[in-house]
C-alpha cells in the first residue's frame, strides 16, 4: 500500500474512534436555562432594629406566568417569644393565601413583633410560599436586634415658625425627648424680644410651668404660648428655647412672623369738622391721614360724597404708602354749586385701600355771594323809599 494513502486511512480511522467516544451531550448546542416563572422577595432581606421596634417588611410575589395561581404563605421558622405574621399592606388583616394573576405582582406586609425583654442579638426568620401547581420556594429573613444608642435630650417642634396679625397669641407644639437613658428633670426658659410674653404648658393642659421631670427615653408634649405686644412693628422675630438638666444645655429656636396690624385715623388740619363757603366759589380744607397701625398702608384711595352740582378736589387722590405712625396732609378744595340755597350741607371724605378705610363728615355752611347782598340792600332800600312816599303823599292830604 503506498504511504500516502496509508496515512489517510489511519487519520480517517482516528476521527472516526474520536467521534465514538466523545458523548453525544458534548456537541449538542447548548440552550439558555429559562427565567423562573415565580419569584417570591424582600426589600429587605438583612436589617438591625433597637429593641423594641417592630419589624415591618415589604414581601412581593412576582408571577410571570400566563395564568393566576393561588400561593399559600406561611412564616415557617419564628424566634421564641417573637409574634410574626404575614398581613395585608392597607388594612392590616392576617394573609395565609393570595392569588396572583397572570403576569400580576402582589405584595403583603411581613411583620415580626420582638418580645419585651428582647436581648441584643441575630435573630433568623424563613418565610415559605407554595402552590398546587408546584411552587415551593422559601426566604429567609435577618434580624439584628443592637444595644439601644443614648441620643441624648432633642427638643424637635414641628412648625418652628408661625405667622400672624400684631397682638395674636401663638402656641407652638414642642416634644421634649429624653435619650439620656436617665431619668431627668429639666428646666425651662426662653429669650424673647423685651415686651414679649412666653409660657409653658403641658400638652392638653392649662397650667404653666417652668419645670418637667421625665423617665428615659420618655417624650413630652410641651405648648410653648407666646403673645407679641399690641404696638409690635411688622417683621420676623425669633424666640429662643432653652432646656437645661445639670450640665447640659439643648437650645432652640422659634420663630413669629408678625404681619401687622392695620388702623387709619383722619382729621381736620384745624380740628373743626365745618366749613363756611360761599355758593359758586372755592372753600379750602386741610386734612390730615395717619398711619395708627404696625404695618405700611399702601395705596390710599381719597374719594368724597357730596351734593348734586357741587365739586370736592384732592391736591392728591392717591396716597401710596404712609408708614406705621407716619401722618400725610391732604389739601382739599369745596366748590358748592352757584345755585345753592343758603344754609347748611353735608360732604363726607373717604380714605380706603383693600385693609382698611375711614370716614370724616364736614359740615359746609352756604352764604350767598356778595353781589347778591348788595342787591338784597337795594331792594330793601326801594321798598322803604317806596313805603315812605306813599306815606308823605298820603299825610299831604
Amino acid at each position: 500500500m503506498p504511504a500516502g494513502i496509508a496515512v489517510r486511512t489511519i487519520t480517517l480511522l482516528f476521527l472516526i474512534a474520536t467521534l465514538v467516544v466523545i458523548p453525544v451531550s458534548a456537541v449538542t448546542p447548548m440552550t439558555a436555562t429559562a427565567a423562573p416563572d415565580f419569584e417570591l422577595a424582600i426589600e429587605y432581606p438583612s436589617i438591625s432594629v433597637e429593641p423594641g421596634k417592630t419589624v415591618s417588611l415589604l414581601l412581593r410575589l412576582v408571577n410571570r406566568a400566563k395564568s393566576g395561581r393561588q400561593v399559600d404563605l406561611a412564616v415557617t421558622k419564628s424566634p421564641a417569644g417573637w409574634q410574626s405574621a404575614i398581613k395585608d399592606t392597607g388594612r392590616g388583616f392576617g394573609v395565609r393565601s393570595i392569588y396572583v394573576g397572570p403576569e400580576e405582582t402582589k405584595s403583603v406586609n411581613f411583620e415580626a413583633v420582638p418580645p419585651d425583654e428582647v436581648k441584643p442579638g441575630n435573630y433568623s426568620f424563613t418565610i415559605k410560599a407554595d402552590s398546587k401547581d408546584g411552587i415551593n420556594e422559601t426566604l429567609d429573613v435577618s434580624v439584628s436586634v443592637v444595644e439601644k444608642v443614648v441620643s441624648g435630650t432633642k427638643v424637635v417642634s414641628q412648625y418652628p415658625v408661625l405667622r400672624g396679625p400684631t397682638g395674636s397669641k401663638f402656641e407652638f407644639k414642642v416634644d421634649l425627648v429624653n435619650g439620656t437613658g436617665e431619668e431627668q428633670s429639666y428646666n425651662l426658659s426662653a429669650n424673647a424680644p423685651q415686651g414679649w410674653e412666653v409660657s409653658f404648658q403641658p400638652a392638653y393642659e392649662s397650667k404653666q410651668i417652668s419645670t418637667i421631670r421625665m423617665k428615659s427615653g420618655e417624650t413630652g408634649g410641651l405648648n410653648i404660648q407666646v403673645s407679641s405686644p399690641k404696638q409690635e412693628m411688622a417683621g420676623e422675630y425669633p424666640i429662643d428655647i432653652q432646656v437645661s438638666a445639670g450640665t447640659e444645655k439643648i437650645s432652640g429656636r422659634l420663630r413669629v412672623v408678625l404681619t401687622g396690624t392695620y388702623d387709619m385715623a383722619m382729621a381736620t388740619n384745624s380740628g373743626r369738622l365745618n366749613v363756611n363757603a360761599t355758593a359758586g366759589s372755592e372753600a379750602p380744607l386741610s386734612i390730615l391721614i395717619g398711619n395708627q397701625g404696625s404695618a405700611d398702608l399702601t395705596n390710599i384711595s381719597l374719594s368724597s360724597s357730596k351734593p348734586s352740582g357741587w365739586e370736592v378736589t384732592f391736591d392728591q387722590k392717591t396716597v401710596n404708602s404712609l408708614a406705621p405712625g407716619a401722618t400725610r396732609e391732604i389739601n382739599v378744595s369745596i366748590k358748592p354749586d352757584g345755585k345753592a340755597i343758603a344754609g347748611d350741607y353735608l360732604i363726607t371724605i373717604s380714605a380706603s385701600n383693600p385693609q382698611v378705610s375711614k370716614q370724616l363728615d364736614i359740615r359746609v355752611t352756604v352764604e350767598t355771594p356778595t353781589i347778591w347782598g348788595w342787591v338784597g340792600i337795594a331792594i330793601v332800600v326801594l321798598v322803604l323809599a317806596g313805603l315812605y312816599g306813599i306815606f308823605h303823599s298820603f299825610s299831604r292830604r
